[in-house]
């Protein structure tokens, strides 16, 4: 039966017993369709329907079907599809009746086309508004005749004046005569009245005149002027008539000539075909004689395949007719998709309207690579998944500009409709995009950099302020300060800064995404480069479009945990990729900026301006993983990568050292060299036979190559067999022995007046080897103090002396040093232990068998008293480490800091101790799990005072501190610019050595690209030299009382809601992704010390993570607001002396501007939704409490600097200002003055980047709240709309594959990798992860 058939026939029941089929539309479910989908076309002004738009039409025409029977419900796919069937009907229908002669729509006996042609149809023109695309040229003016205000205009002249249809074409010149009889006829009936209004003059101006005479003659002025205007109206009317006649005729003309062209274009083809095929039968006549039975079979059959191959031909061939016919069909509806397709950019650019600077790329940068990738998504998953793509993204850019929850719930309703493959592509996308918004954001800021230095402004992103260039820093000490260019050179050359890498899982993204990144970085940095030519720039385009493809197919999600030896590697990639290279070329900027300030002396090159250490492989407290195979592994791999990194560059030296001119100690030792090394090296590429005497440079290299290959040999075999054949006699086991031969070729260089030979590769070289060692980097090990204590604790039980863990602190002291000033050994090989004991002791006795070069420190973490440092010195000399590692105390909860300055003192107090640390002592200070314990306000005013307090106590016994930071990379766990958090530090407390800490994917912010490199090491070298030779003032009492005061209201107000609310954990659990952060699989360690346990066991990476995720950020703001209120409400003159501390004190300013940072990020509404979604409504009153409380924080934050300026800028003594203010209701008066109306008003750059991220990060927002439900409630029901994506590959469930990659998960289809990805997108997007 044909379409045309059930559409006429009768509406009637189905038969439950017959078959049919489900897609069947009875005429009365069409013209129901019709109706509904006119009413919201026209609703749109002719524009397209989306989803929701199709949905909601799916509905009118299921309601009005009423019970149906077996028939299911109509889907917006089956209604969008039935549509577009009648519009190409419609087409046919109406090409069928203007090939008979242009006959009236009567003419048609199909029920729907007079419907459709109001519609669409040229009638449906005739009332439609403009198209947006403008003509190619503009319509003639017709001049319109007089009308008098308040009289109708006559309907001819008010259809003449109808806007044109910008889509017609204008027409052409053609042969037909147009008759002008029409207007010589106007312009005859012009003449006549005007000829009627000269005698009506004529007749005012007679004395015998009457009024009457003078108004008949009035009324028949107007008749004749209405009677032109209606022969003028009816002339255009038939001109219209007329130009659509020879329109008609046209395409009629064009329609015939195309019919013949497509004849004659088949009958050709078909008689070529058919000569071919006589050809072949008449060949194969000609052979048949001498060919068998079975190949004349053959014969015939291919004969016979050939003419059915012609049949196929021509039945193409009729279809091409219809083809053309849907192209046009089609043409409009594609135009709306082109439009529709540059809709992202276009909300981007609307977002962000204007540059922040000249020089501001960021929003062209960011629509570029969007662009690439869309095109990308559409040619691998179709139009659909690009159509849903860009709505989901209007629906969050609508959000963002409003903040209606309502878009929020629209979201999650496309989102959840989605099926699993649908989804994954979808989520998977918008990660993609903030990844590489945020790779347009390095660009555009290497790009500020590099133009503002060609400028000579060493301003980095904001002010000099918070960036500071190593010259502009020289400069300003020098001519600002009035310090002596000596004096600036002795503290750089002495002052040391210590960068520690460690494997904090904060790290989302996998090594090979971040290697793609890399090179798209290269890509969009050389496409914008001002001396590309055309071909370069068509292949880059090529290579951007290619890396942006690849990072899209590769699983962005880790399948395995990383081991800690995995985390070593992509530590140690950095070295290999930057930082090996980056720091020679960053200390020959340094030499540069001496020599510009006056000083006309390099840095020496063993000057530890910049060390490496690192916590991978070392870091053991609370991490299984960590064992002492995996440290020992560990330090023979970096050994091992170090050796070979020297070994790769060593010949490259050969090859640059090529002079015979060298002084006698050179010469002497050459020749020693020369003799007692007879063989050739066939395993070397270059330089493989021995080096001639003539040049002793190379021999005194070759014999520093041979010890480097058989360094890296050796670390090679341990790390694989667990021995060598390579003795240690023949390797580098010292850095001095491999410094001396290098000092003596650069000495002999100098010596013979080549110095600037000897500053070359070679100087490079040497500082190489000064900061990077044999080692690369130098390991860490952390451990917790109670394992310590259970150590010493069995040692005391087997000595029969009592239990260690039971005695109070001062008889463990009194013990400890006892034994450290004896000789005897506290236990054997029978001494009792269990798995924690062995770790411990097997841990130092690794320490002991490898070289001392490879450790640094030895970090106790929750160290309390002095007994905990004291514990590990005695298990060091029990354990026969020959150079013991120094012992660094680290302080974490408050109870600590406060305790630390006590503890601290006691060790000095020792004696024995004292004359251990030859007057220098490391301390670590936590930011992470101070910040868990009493908020981010307490904590960094703790941190704050505990500096000071320990550096008053390291004076008062003579003793070097260096404070060691271990800091996080977001605002919570001591994140935030680095420039800035030097400077903010307490007077005295940097003086020329910095240890911090580089976690995770800080890491990859700070040695990502050779530009971040450099810059990493000019801040903390800057910054650090800045603070040591102009501290910060202190702050003054009445600051100190005002923050003591502000500290205790913030940490009662953190604690009575985070650790004695009952149901506070509950609630955490529930409305943040905490539980399901360990799927994320990026580090080795679990997420909580203890298995078992609440907040205090949680580590304070998940802490922080799970409230990033939702964009809530809670750790940061609580207990701030309670503070400012506390203050400002006890006394109004606060605001003075808040007003003092912002202004001049710099870490008052930090902390309320990293605050202000924290809020722009933040978003309740989005906090809100986890709640809806996840928390049970015996809850819902407590997250609400929440939400007014982040509320009221901000809007303090924003309203105290106003307030602040309302109060200070008053110079009236006589002014009620101070009256008003007392009134903290008045607050809403402040937003009338200058001041913060606005977040982040003085950072516009990240304002910027926020803006252009804030609709992606929403999308994945909702797309997690969802997920979760679905995760955690299996019951919750969602409606699932046909496949979207179209893959390239052929496959029979498109898109699968992507489900397929987690086999084994517990959950429903690709419900877990859309969780996951969902986190990592969000992670990319607000930059932090925990």
């Amino acid at each position: 039966m044909t379409m045309e058939g059930r559409e006429t026939a009768p509406s009637r029941p189905p038969n439950p017993a017959l078959p049919c089929r489900e897609d069947c539309w009875s005429e009365g479910e069409t013209s129901a369709l019709v109706d509904a989908w006119g009413d919201r076309y026209l609703e749109l002004n002719r524009g397209n329907l989306r989803q929701k738009h199709w949905q909601d039409v799916a509905d009118a025409v299921n309601s009005r079907r009423g019970a149906s029977g077996r028939r299911p419900l109509r889907t917006d796919v089956q209604c969008k599809n039935r549509i577009d069937t009648l519009k190409k009907k419609y087409k046919i229908e109406k090409g069928r009746i203007a090939a008979g002669g242009g006959l009236a729509a009567a003419a048609s006996q199909w029920p729907f086309f007079s419907r459709l042609d109001t519609l669409i149809g040229s009638s449906a023109a005739a009332a439609a508004p403009p198209a947006k695309k403008p003509s190619r040229s503009p319509p003639l003016a017709v001049p319109l005749p007089y009308h008098r205000k308040g009289f109708p205009l006559p309907v001819a002249a008010a259809a003449a004046v109808r806007p044109l249809d910008l889509r017609e074409k204008r027409p052409a010149a053609t042969a037909f005569s147009v008759d002008d009889s029409i207007f010589r006829r106007a312009a005859a009936a012009a003449a006549a009245a005007e000829d009627d209004d000269d005698d009506e003059d004529d007749d005012m101006g007679s004395p015998s005149g009457s009024s009457s005479r003078s108004a008949r003659g009035w009324r028949r002025a107007r008749e004749r002027e209405g009677d032109g205007i209606r022969e003028l109206a009816r002339a255009i009317e038939r001109f219209a008539e007329m130009y659509e006649r020879v329109e008609g005729a046209k395409q009629r003309q064009m329609m015939e000539l195309e019919k013949k062209r497509m004849e004659f274009a088949k009958e050709l083809e078909f008689q070529r075909m058919q000569i071919f095929v006589d050809s072949q039968v008449q060949l194969a006549k000609i052979k048949r004689a001498k060919r068998s039975d079975t190949e004349r079979n053959k014969t015939e059959h291919c004969c016979t395949m050939s003419f059915n191959d012609l049949a196929c031909y021509d039945y193409r061939l009729k279809r091409l007719h219809v083809d053309l016919w849907e192209e046009e069909c089609s043409q409009n509806a594609a135009m709306s998709r082109v439009e529709k397709m540059a809709s992202i950019d276009a909300h981007m650019r609307l977002l962000v309207p204007g540059k922040v600077s000249d020089d501001d790329k960021l929003v062209e940068y960011d629509a570029l690579l969007l662009d690439r990738f869309l095109e990308i998504l559409q040619d691998l998953h179709g139009e659909g998944i690009r159509e849903t793509v860009q709505d989901l993204y209007e629906l969050s850019a609508e959000y963002e500009g409003k903040h209606d929850p309502e878009k929020l719930v629209e979201l999650g309703n496309v989102l959840t409709s989605l099926d699993a493959g649908d989804t994954i592509v979808v989520t998977k996308s918008f990660s993609h995009m903030l990844n590489l918004a945020n790779l347009a954001e390095e660009v555009q800021i290497a790009y500020r950099r590099r133009t503002k230095l060609k400028k000579g402004d060493f301003a980095d992103e904001n002010s000099a302020i918070t960036e500071s260039d190593i010259e502009e820093t020289l400069k300003r000490l020098v001519v600002q300060l009035k310090k002596s260019k000596e004096e600036v050179f002795d503290a750089l050359k002495n002052q040391t800064v210590d960068l520690v890498l460690t494997a904090h899982p904060t790290q989302s993204v996998r090594r090979s995404l971040l290697q793609k990144h890399a090179r798209i970085r290269t890509c969009l940095t050389q496409l914008y480069a001002k001396d590309i030519t055309p071909d370069d720039k068509q292949e880059l385009d090529e290579a951007l479009q290619r890396e942006i493809q690849a990072a899209f197919r590769t699983d962005e999600i880790r399948r395995t945990p990383p081991t800690p030896q995995d985390e070593m590697r992509a530590g140690m990639s950095y070295f290999h990729e930057t930082i090996w290279k980056g720091v020679p070329k960053f200390l020959r900027r340094v030499d540069t900026a001496l020599k510009n300030i006056g000083i006309n002396e390099r840095v020496p090159y063993n000057a530890p301006l910049i060390q490496f250490s690192s916590w991978m492989g070392g870091d053991r407290d609370g991490n299984p993983r960590v064992t002492p195979e995996v440290t020992r592994d560990v330090c023979l791999l970096a050994r091992m990568m170090a050796a070979n990194l020297y070994y790769s560059q060593i010949e490259d030296l050969m090859f640059e050292l090529s002079m015979w001119r060298c002084n006698t100690e050179l010469q002497v030792r050459a020749d020693e060299l020369h003799r007692s090394s007879k063989k050739d090296a066939k395993h070397y590429i270059e330089f493989w036979k021995q080096v001639p005497p003539s040049e002793p440079y190379r021999v005194i290299l070759s014999g520093v190559r041979d010890k480097l290959y058989n360094t890296r040999e050796r670390s090679r075999h341990l790390l694989s067999n667990g021995y060598s054949d390579i003795p240690e006699e023949a390797t580098f086991t010292d850095v001095e022995e491999f410094l001396e031969p290098l000092e003596l070729c650069y000495r002999s260089l100098c010596d013979c007046g080549d110095r600037p030979i000897a500053d070359g590769s070679l100087l490079d070289f040497l500082r190489q080897v000064s900061t990077f060692g044999l080692s690369l980097v130098r390991l860490d090990i952390r451990q917790e103090s109670d394992r310590h204590t259970d150590v010493i604790d069995a040692i005391t039980k087997h000595l029969g002396i009592g239990s260690y863990r039971e005695w109070p602190e001062e008889r463990r002291q009194e013990w400890l040093l006892s034994e450290l000033n004896g000789k005897r050994p506290l236990f054997g090989p029978d001494l009792p232990k269990t798995d924690e004991i062995a770790d411990v002791l097997d841990t130092l006795h690794v320490i002991a068998e490898l070289p001392s070069d490879n450790f640094g420190a030895y970090i106790i973490s929750m160290a309390t008293a002095a007994s905990d440092v004291l514990a590990v010195e005695l298990l060091q000399r029990e354990c026969h480490v020959k150079r013991p590692l120094r012992v660094v105390p680290l302080f974490e909860k408050l109870a600590d800091l406060e305790a630390a300055p006590a503890a601290l003192a006691r060790l000095f107090s020792v004696d024995w101790y004292k004359n251990r640390i030859c007057g220098k002592q490391e301390v670590m200070i936590g930011y992470s799990d101070s910040g868990k314990d009493a908020g981010r306000f307490s904590a960094a005013w703790q941190l704050y005072k505990a500096q000071e307090e320990l550096i008053k106590v390291a004076k008062d016994y003579g003793v070097k501190l260096m404070m060691f930071h271990g800091r996080g990379g977001t605002v919570g766990r001591g994140g935030g610019p680095t420039h800035l958090a030097i400077l903010s530090q307490p007077p005295d407390t940097v003086h020329g050595s910095l240890r911090v800490t580089v976690q995770g994917e800080v890491i990859e912010q700070s040695f990502g690209e050779e530009h971040l490199c450099f810059r990493t090491l000019q801040r903390f070298t800057a910054a650090t030299l800045e603070h040591g030779m102009h501290p910060p003032i202190s702050p003054k009492p009445e600051w100190r009382a005002l923050m003591d005061e502000m500290a205790a209201v913030a940490t009662e107000e953190y604690r009575s809601i985070v650790f004695r609310e009952p149901r506070f954990v509950e609630y955490f659990r529930l409305a943040t992704p905490e539980l399901e952060y360990g799927r994320m699989n990026i580090g080795s360690r679990p997420s909580k010390r203890k298995p078992s346990g609440g907040i205090d066991s949680l580590r304070a990476i998940p802490w922080i993570f799970a409230w990033t995720q939702t964009r809530f950020h809670l750790p940061v703001w609580l207990g701030f607001g309670a503070a400012f209120k506390h203050v400002m409400q006890k006394d109004i003159r606060n605001l003075h002396t808040l007003q003092e501390m912002y202004n001049k004190w710099p870490f008052f300013r930090v902390t309320i501007d990293l605050v202000e940072m924290v809020f722009a990020k933040g978003d309740p509404g989005i906090a809100a939704l986890y709640d809806k979604l996840l928390v049970s409504q015996d809850l819902w009153k407590f997250g609400e409490q929440l939400r007014a409380n982040y509320e009221e924080t901000k809007r303090l934050l924003l309203q105290a600097t106003s307030l602040i300026n309302l109060y200070f800028n008053c110079k009236s003594d006589h002014c009620d200002c101070y009256k008003k203010l007392r009134c903290f209701d008045c607050f809403q008066l402040s937003l009338l003055v200058a001041g913060h109306k606005d977040l982040l008003e003085g950072d516009p750059y990240l304002k910027q980047r926020l803006r252009l991220r804030d609709a992606h990060i929403t999308t994945l927002n909702a797309c997690q709240a969802y997920t979760l439900k679905r995760f955690r409630d299996p019951s919750y029901h969602v409606n699932v709309r046909p496949h979207l994506s179209k893959e390239i590959m052929e496959s029979s469930k498109p898109a699968a594959e992507l489900v397929k990659l987690n086999p084994s998960s517990e959950y429903a289809p690709g419900l877990e990798d859309t969780l996951i990805l969902t986190m990592k997108g969000i992670a990319a997007g607000l930059q932090n992860t925990g």
